[in-house]
């Protein structure tokens, strides 16, 4: 990879198309920020515990993941000397309510709404037995301090008027029919929430099966990956537009799929 883009600084291959990267600036990415620590020193390393961290990392994340993998087949784990994961089918993820049902235990992101730091931990720690407490400990309030996604649900959950309802998380959608600026989404450090009634909102207070989260959703990777989308900023969206090269404002055309 040889070949530096003039726009978004990407490296190609020789033989690849130029403008296969950013469509030759005009689709324009946020800009990679650092994470703060402890998350950056235990990416970055070299370090002992950043070591043991990184041979660990899908455990980690998968403690701290508020969505399920699942598929619309059998799945099979062969056994022998090389250990695979085949799946058969379609892979997609799932999420249940914010709070279990009586007498169920937490899971994914009902962990999260657990109240005591002290149970909260021993209550991932007891799932994945292979995570190491004290960073378990560190990440659930380094989620706490900077996941806005954890914010809001914690706060809109207090809010509810009852079971029945359920949080939307779709900042950067305009309803169909609505003028686009008045669903703008906050221009300050506030929390903005909407209390809907609706198939595609995420997730249900109390009880309730689980729901599909579509690939196109805003929140679909920071729900999976809270390792790597740890502010649970939102990645792609149908609302996405492309940007014009020259002056860096928004186009009236979208980045498609």
């Amino acid at each position: 990879m040889s070949i530096t883009c003039n726009f978004c600084m990407a490296m190609r291959f020789t033989a690849e198309s130029e403008g296969i990267c950013c469509k030759q600036g005009k689709v324009r990415l946020e800009p990679f920020q650092p994470p703060p620590e402890p998350l950056n020193t235990l990416l970055s390393g070299p370090y002992p515990e950043s070591n043991k961290f990184l041979r660990s990392i899908r455990k980690y994340n998968s403690c701290f993941s508020m969505t399920s993998l699942g598929t619309s087949a059998a799945t099979t784990l062969p056994t022998g000397f090389n250990y695979t994961f085949r799946i058969k089918g379609q892979i997609y993820h799932k999420i249940g309510s914010m709070l279990p049902e009586r007498e169920s235990d937490h899971t994914y992101i009902q962990v999260y709404f657990m109240g005591d730091l002290d149970a909260l931990v021993d209550c991932r720690c007891d799932i994945f037995q292979d995570c190491k407490r004290n960073i378990v400990a560190v990440f659930q309030q380094f989620f706490d301090q900077h996941n806005h996604l954890i914010k809001t649900f914690r706060t809109a959950m207090e809010a509810l008027p009852s079971e029945q309802h359920s949080i939307a998380v779709c900042a950067d959608r305009t309803p169909a029919g609505e003028h686009v600026r008045r669903f703008n989404a906050p221009t300050v450090n506030e929390v903005s929430m909407a209390i809907v009634i609706d198939r595609n909102s995420v997730p249900n207070r109390n009880g309730g099966a689980l729901e599909r989260i579509y690939e196109t959703h805003p929140a679909y990777d920071a729900l999976q990956y809270p390792l790597i989308l740890w502010r649970g900023n939102s990645t792609y969206h149908f609302d996405l537009r492309q940007v014009d090269p020259r002056t860096g404002l928004e186009t009236s055309k979208k980045v498609s799929a």
